[in-house]
């Protein structure tokens, strides 16, 4: 039975044009937040290069998809953080946009980069290392510096590759302040070689099949140029070369030759990560014509093949023409602030300082405070404009809708209920005996000094992974003897074993996987403890 509605048409209601007293919040994005359906998401990007200071604006919409309000690069000589600050104050006043979003990206030559391999799969033991490991790639103090970093991969050993960057405090503060000064709160301090990083995979995306081999990256800057190698979409290895665009100028021939010795010297590093497989491309990149010189220097020298690709190449659909040929010829690169900037994924690293963190969500608390009472005042402007006419049909719209919800209610809950009975007996079709078998042999035979934590079954792959704590190592070994042992089980092995001190008692973690055997072929395939021996851990 269908019952007609009554329709319901509220009055238009304009939103004044306001001044509010509330210091550094706007009418604008008052509006913004109280009627979100008309927000957009606005992405400034911000990098310090090393001569110049590159500024640009994204419109972003719904789907991810940004398109360019603006770009510029300014010589930065001569220039104090106070100059700085106003130029990127002129380029909102310039292209008449302020931003939502605020990220500034900090340059490798004035921090320090390291990709290490750290024993642990878990992201909060990753960052109890990382914060060990900073301190002691550096000669400042704890207190002295600001970290951060992002897992590139993991492997089946527990073992995972992470990219650490780590700053001095007063540097990354001093880029934050300085986009203060132009009224705005950075949302994250990032690194260029992320944004380099974002323009690989633009690159990447676009011709798939040429980089299924290690490739070489150099994005040359105007004073520097930064070496990077990559395996497919992971970055293996990384170098600052302190050569540009304004050595190539001034030094001719002669830089030229010391940059392909530096290029040379970084290639036999990266060599070195990924031993077996060479290197079959070199890809270079920047704004500059001088990079088809080096380009072609260095397949004749080094004898690999390369390619040269402008900055903007890759981002044909959201650049407009007019701005690509104003910076077309430009001696920096916009490589590191367009791949940021197209990038719709979530950045990892952040490099703003705790004690500006924490101020900074003391001032936004305040803000969104100040805002939410603006927005109350106005939902109840709103309500009182609209008559007791339309209020009325509104609660008659309600008292009809809660009827007819009354009418469905108990056929609804039936429902629910016999999906949850037929996905419950699907999950149990799925586990099959099985694994309820497996369970209770263990359980069997489970020694007292052996202590389980987590059972994960793979009922596709008839595979189990059992992680326990023991106290001690030799009853870790004994388990696997024992589990092999078991009817229902097969090719046991131990995945990753550790010590660690709980309560200042030494314990062992283990985990420990293997394959379930089905209810067929446990008569048809006998088992025994000669057909697979379990694998010995090696103690951490």
């Amino acid at each position: 039975m269908k019952t007609k509605l009554p329709e319901i048409k509220l009055p238009k209601f304009k939103v004044p044009d306001l001044k509010l007293g509330i210091p550094g919040v706007s009418w604008d994005e008052i509006k913004d937040r109280l009627f979100s359906f008309t927000a957009k998401t606005k992405v400034m990007v911000i990098e310090f290069g090393d001569g110049w200071l590159k500024i640009a604006g994204w419109n972003a919409a719904p789907s991810g998809l940004r398109t360019l309000v603006g770009m510029n690069a300014i010589p930065t000589q001569g220039l104090s953080d106070l100059d700085l600050g106003f130029k990127i104050g002129q380029f909102l006043k310039e292209n008449a946009w302020k931003p939502t979003h605020v990220y500034i990206l900090h340059p490798s030559y004035n921090l320090t980069s390291r990709i290490l391999s750290l024993p642990s799969l878990d992201l909060y033991e990753i960052k109890d290392m990382i914060e060990l490991q900073a301190v002691k790639q550096t000669p400042y103090g704890k207190e002295e510096i600001t970290s951060g970093f992002r897992v590139i991969d993991s492997d089946a050993t527990g073992y995972s590759r992470v990219l650490l960057a780590i700053s001095h405090r007063d540097v990354s503060s001093g880029y934050f302040r300085t986009a203060e000064i132009a009224g705005l709160s950075a949302n994250q301090i990032n690194i260029t070689l992320e944004g380099i990083r974002g323009w690989y995979e633009a690159v990447r995306t676009q011709k798939p099949k040429e980089f299924q081999k290690p490739v070489v990256l150099i994005d040359v800057d105007w004073a520097t140029a930064e070496f990077m190698l990559f395996s497919q979409d992971k970055l293996i290895f990384n170098r600052t070369i302190s050569m540009g665009i304004k050595h190539f100028e001034e030094q001719g021939i002669q830089a030229e030759q010391e940059f392909l010795r530096e290029v040379q010297r970084s290639l036999d590093g990266g060599q070195a990560e990924i031993k077996e497989e060479p290197v079959t491309k070199v890809l270079i990149t920047g704004m500059h014509p001088k990079i088809k010189d080096l380009g072609a220097l260095i397949s004749r020298e080094m004898n690999l093949p390369s390619e040269v690709i402008f900055s903007l190449q890759p981002f044909q659909v959201g650049i407009p023409s007019k701005t690509r040929e104003s910076v077309s010829t430009m001696a920096c690169s916009f490589a590191a602030l367009v791949g940021f900037g197209f990038n719709p994924k979530p950045a990892e690293i952040n490099l703003i300082p705790a004690q500006i963190e924490t101020k900074k969500g003391l001032e936004d608390r305040a803000k969104d405070l100040a805002i939410l009472g603006t927005m109350l005042l106005a939902l109840m402007t709103l309500a009182s404009a609209v008559s007791f006419e339309k209020i009325y049909k509104k609660h008659q719209y309600l008292k009809t809708l809660k009827k007819d919800y009354g009418a469905i209610k108990n056929e609804s809950e039936e429902i629910q209920r016999q999906v949850a009975k037929m996905k419950l007996a699907a999950e149990q079709l799925n586990l099959g005996a099985n694994f309820l078998d497996v369970m209770y042999d263990i359980t069997e035979v489970l020694p007292s000094d052996i202590y389980f934590t987590s059972f994960q079954y793979n009922s596709a792959e008839n595979s189990l992974v059992v992680k326990g704590i023991s106290g001690e190592m030799s009853a870790v070994f004994k388990l696997l003897t024992t589990l092999e042992g078991t009817p229902h089980l097969e090719l046991v092995k131990t995945r990753n074993v550790t010590k660690r001190k709980v309560k200042e008692k030494e314990m062992v973690e283990f985990e420990v996987s293997g394959n379930v055997v089905h209810a067929e072929a446990d008569s048809s395939k006998p088992k025994t403890k000669d057909n697979a021996k379990p694998e010995m851990p090696k103690p951490a």
